[in-house]
């Protein structure tokens, strides 16, 4: 059985995830996410921390991305599941994050929507 030791990732992937995870704490994510462009003085991938997703945002140096599965995750499923987990998780952070981002655009419309129908009715009650 082949073990799965990393997947790679897209940079706007990865800034999902660790968006993901910094805001949702609770959610069990077995995979690591690494970075190859962290230090200039290692040319290997560094752990990324969640809680360091802003400095990742900010600084377009960081390129190349990888899922790297937990020890524990490889040794339990191996290299197909551990992909199939992967896709799993990454639909679910996917479909939470689209939720959360529409349901801010909902409010912002809603809160447009009623300013204007409360200006129009102030604009029928004084014509």
């Amino acid at each position: 059985m082949k073990v799965c030791k990393q997947m790679e990732i897209s940079r706007e992937m990865a800034l999902i995830v660790l968006k993901y995870m910094e805001q949702n704490d609770a959610f069990d994510f077995p995979f690591i996410v690494t970075c190859k462009e962290y230090t200039i003085e290692d040319d290997d991938f560094v752990e990324i921390e969640p809680s360091e997703y802003e400095d990742i945002q900010d600084d377009t140096t960081y390129q190349t991305f990888e899922l790297v599965s937990c020890s524990w995750a490889d040794r339990l499923f191996g290299y197909e599941a551990n992909r199939i987990i992967a896709k799993k998780c990454m639909v679910e952070i996917l479909f939470y994050t689209l939720l959360a981002d529409c349901q801010e655009h909902i409010k912002f419309f809603d809160s447009n929507f009623r300013q204007k129908i409360k200006l129009y009715s102030n604009l029928v009650k004084y014509s």
